[in-house]
């Protein structure tokens, strides 16, 4: 399964007035070179039929370890909001990520799901 990383996004109020914005509107940078979420998805950067999905950081069983999520998978990038979470993209899988732990290191989804 071949994984594309977007990067980890965390949340920022930026510095000048986004003119269409409602005012209470959230936004998120990544993390390794500062760009906007929603600049970043009106560049394209997502394949057409492919599986976006947004890891969060937590604690994943009752020992308190942490790994990272798998929260929302969407083949519309749209539908994610990267708050604290790193986006991912894979090939065209139909296979049930949500739940699931993801290794950065080794790019690999655990067949365990958070607190079974």
């Amino acid at each position: 399964m071949k994984i594309i990383d977007h990067g980890e996004w965390n949340l920022y109020k930026p510095t000048r007035r986004i003119m269409d914005a409602p005012s209470r509107t959230l936004f998120a940078k990544r993390k390794s070179d500062g760009k906007d979420w929603y600049e970043y998805v009106a560049s394209n950067p997502f394949k057409k039929d492919t599986i976006k999905l947004n890891c969060r950081f937590q604690v994943i069983n009752i020992k308190l370890e942490k790994g990272w999520v798998v929260m929302v998978c969407s083949r519309d990038p749209t539908t994610l909001f990267p708050d604290g979470s790193i986006i991912l993209e894979l090939g065209n899988s139909q296979e049930d990520l949500e739940g699931k732990i993801y290794n950065p290191e080794t790019k690999t989804f655990s067949d365990k799901r958070v607190f079974e």
